[in-house]
C-alpha cells in the first residue's frame, strides 16, 4: 500500500486491551442497573489510558449514558476544583438556558461560587437569601454535598458516566471531592472513571489512592505495554496489511518503544513524514538509523523533565544518554570526574525526576518511557534531533570488578572512551583539552587510527581558531 504523508498514524482498533475493555463494559452494565461504580485506569504516559476511556465512552453512550468529562492539566495542581470546573463548563456549554435553569436551580447559590459566569444564564427569579457563613471546612463540605447532589440527581434521570482524566495533576481539594463522590455513588446509576500516570504519583495522590483501596471503593485497570505480537497486529491494522511483510521494522519499533502505543504511532508518523520508511515491491524499507529523526513530541517529553534539573545533573544526564539505555556508575564517574558521593547525589536527583531508575548497585537505566531518546545515544542537547549510534561500553571494568587489571591499562581505556565520546558528540575546543592524553592512549592501546582522526581534527581546530594548543605533546604529534 502507498504510505501517505498526510494520513494520521493512529491504530484504528484497540490492541492488547480486550480483557480490560470487557471488564470496563461489565462496570458500565452494572452502573446502568443502579449499582454505582468507581474505576481507575493507570499506566505510564502514552500507554493507552485515554484510548481505553474512549472505547468505554462509546459503549456507555450506546447504552444511553449521559457523558460528563473533565480534564486535569499540569498547572491545575494549585487551582481548586479545576477538573470539576472544566467538566461543568463543558457540560453546560451545550445546554439551553431552560436546561441549565432546571439542573442548576437547586444548587445555584453554591455553584455560583465556582462558576459565576453561569448565574446570568439563569432566568430571572426572586432573589435568594445569602448563604449562612460557615467555617472554611464546613463551607467546603457544603459545596461537596451540592456538587454530589447535582451529579447523583442527573443519574436519577439518566445513567451517567463521569470521567476525570489525569488526576495526577489534580489539586488536593478536587481529590477530596472525588473521594466524597465515590462514597456516595454506590446506589445510583453512575460510573466514576478516572485516569492517572503511575509514574507521577506525588505523596497526596498516593494517600488518596490508599484511602480508596482501604475503603474498597474502586477497581483499578493497570495497563501494561504491548507485546511484540501486539505490535505486529497494530502495524497490520494501521497499514491495512494481511500480515507483517518484513520483520526488521517491527523489531526496530519494539526495541525503540518497548511497546508503548503512543511512541509507536509517533515514530511511525515521523518516519513516514520524513520519508524514513517507504515501500518497494511489497517490502518495507527504511533509511539508516543515523538519518532518522526523533519525533518532536517525544523529545519534548524528555526536555520538560530535564529543564527542572540542576546544571550538574543535566551534564550527567547528557553523558549517560550517550551510553544508550543502560550505563554503569563506574564509567559515569570516570566521565564526570565527580567523587562517588557527588555522583550519588546527582543520580538521586535524576531518579527523583523519574528520568532514571537504579537496576543494581552498579548499574542504572533510563526509564522505559525515555528509551526512545537514549537507545541510540541521543544527547539531550542535540539540536539536530538525529539518532546517534551508541558507544560500546561492554569492556569497561566495573566498579567492584575483582579481575586483575593493570592500573595504567584501565586508565588508558577509560580515557580513550572519554575521548571517543568527545570526538563524536562535542565541540572541538573541548576535544583540544583532552588531545594530549588521548594521543598517548591511542598509541599505547594500538588504536592509532582513532588517534590520527582525533589529532587531525584538533590540529585543524587549533589553526583555524588561532588557538595555541600548548598542551599537545610530541608523542601526540607523532601519532598524526
Amino acid at each position: 500500500m502507498e504510505l501517505s504523508r498526510n494520513k494520521p498514524i493512529v491504530c484504528p482498533v484497540l490492541i492488547g486491551r480486550a480483557a480490560d475493555l470487557t471488564a470496563l463494559h461489565v462496570l458500565i452494565d452494572q452502573a446502568k442497573r443502579g449499582e454505582g461504580q468507581v474505576a481507575m485506569i493507570s499506566g505510564e504516559a502514552g500507554i493507552g489510558k485515554s484510548r481505553l476511556v474512549a472505547e468505554g465512552k462509546s459503549y456507555a453512550i450506546a447504552q444511553g449514558f449521559r457523558l460528563l468529562q473533565g480534564n486535569c492539566f499540569p498547572g491545575d495542581i494549585s487551582c481548586p476544583y479545576a477538573p470539576l470546573l472544566d467538566l461543568l463548563r463543558t457540560h453546560f456549554a451545550s445546554q439551553s438556558r431552560t436546561e441549565i435553569a432546571t439542573e442548576l436551580r437547586p444548587f445555584a447559590r453554591e455553584l455560583a461560587q465556582l462558576i459565576p459566569d453561569l448565574v446570568p444564564l439563569l432566568p430571572d427569579s426572586a432573589p435568594t437569601p445569602p448563604l449562612t457563613q460557615l467555617e472554611p471546612e464546613q463551607e467546603k463540605r457544603r459545596l461537596f454535598e451540592s456538587l454530589t447532589q447535582c451529579f447523583t440527581g442527573l443519574a436519577t434521570k439518566q445513567p451517567v458516566l463521569l470521567i476525570v482524566e489525569d488526576v495526577h495533576w489534580s489539586d488536593d481539594t478536587s481529590l477530596e471531592l472525588l473521594h466524597y463522590l465515590a462514597r456516595r455513588c454506590a446506589s445510583y446509576r453512575l460510573l466514576l472513571l478516572m485516569t492517572y500516570r503511575n509514574e507521577e504519583v506525588r505523596s497526596s495522590l498516593s494517600h488518596w489512592l490508599t484511602q480508596l483501596d482501604r475503603e474498597r471503593l474502586t477497581q483499578e485497570f493497570p495497563l501494561a505495554r504491548l507485546t511484540r505480537g501486539d505490535l505486529d497486529v497494530m502495524l497490520r491494522a494501521i497499514f491495512a496489511l494481511p500480515r507483517s511483510r518484513q520483520l526488521e521494522l517491527p523489531d526496530l519499533l519494539y526495541t525503540l518503544t518497548d511497546g508503548n502505543p503512543f511512541f509507536i504511532e509517533e515514530i511511525l508518523k515521523s518516519l513516514i513524514v520524513a520519508g524514513g520508511i517507504f515501500e518497494t515491491n511489497g517490502t518495507w524499507n527504511r533509511r539508516p538509523i543515523s538519518e532518522l529523526h526523533v519525533p518532536r513530541s517525544l523529545h519534548d517529553a524528555v526536555q520538560q523533565r530535564t529543564d527542572q534539573l540542576s546544571e550538574s545533573a543535566r551534564q550527567v544526564l547528557r553523558l549517560a544518554a550517550i551510553a544508550g539505555r543502560r550505563f554503569d556508575f563506574a564509567l559515569l564517574q570516570q566521565l564526570t570526574q565527580h567523587d562517588e558521593q557527588q555522583l550519588l547525589t546527582l543520580m538521586k536527583e535524576l531518579i527523583a525526576a523519574q528520568l532514571v531508575v537504579e537496576e543494581s548497585e552498579e548499574r542504572f537505566a533510563f526509564r522505559k518511557r525515555h528509551k526512545v531518546s537514549t537507545r541510540y545515544g541521543l544527547p539531550l542537547n542535540n539540536s539536530h534531533g538525529r539518532w546517534m549510534p551508541p558507544v560500546n561500553w561492554g569492556d569497561h571494568p566495573r566498579r567492584r570488578s575483582t579481575a586483575p587489571v593493570d592500573k595504567r591499562t584501565k586508565r588508558w581505556a577509560n580515557l580513550n572512551t572519554r575521548v571517543a565520546i568527545t570526538s563524536r558528540h562535542w565541540t572541538l575546543p573541548v576535544l583540544l583539552r583532552m588531545v594530549s592524553q588521548s594521543g598517548r592512549v591511542s598509541l599505547i592501546s594500538a588504536l592509532c587510527g582513532q588517534g590520527v582522526t582525533i589529532h587531525k581534527q584538533a590540529h585543524f581546530s587549533s589553526v583555524h581558531m588561532n588557538t595555541h594548543a600548548k598542551w599537545v605533546s610530541r608523542p601526540c604529534l607523532h601519532a598524526v
